[in-house]
């Protein structure tokens, strides 16, 4: 018969059951109502950059979609 504890174990959340508890993060801007999604994910210490690179994704849609041609 299980102990209690290999119950409780079992019982758990799903992010309890994540091995190595290493989590990716990703970013989501809305422009124009278009979301726009960042290329990669990140690291939890990184999203700075997710939010950067959903920035750039938008920039460079917002760029595509207005014919500016201007080097950021």
């Amino acid at each position: 018969m299980p102990s209690s504890r290999h119950r409780t174990q079992q019982s758990g959340s799903w992010q309890d059951k994540l091995e190595g508890g290493r989590t990716a993060w990703s970013s989501v801007v809305t422009v124009c109502n278009q979301r726009i999604e960042a290329r990669y994910w990140y690291d939890g210490n990184n999203l700075n950059n997710a939010r950067e690179d959903a920035a750039e994704v938008a920039l460079n849609w917002l760029s595509s979609n207005t014919g500016l041609n201007s080097v950021w």
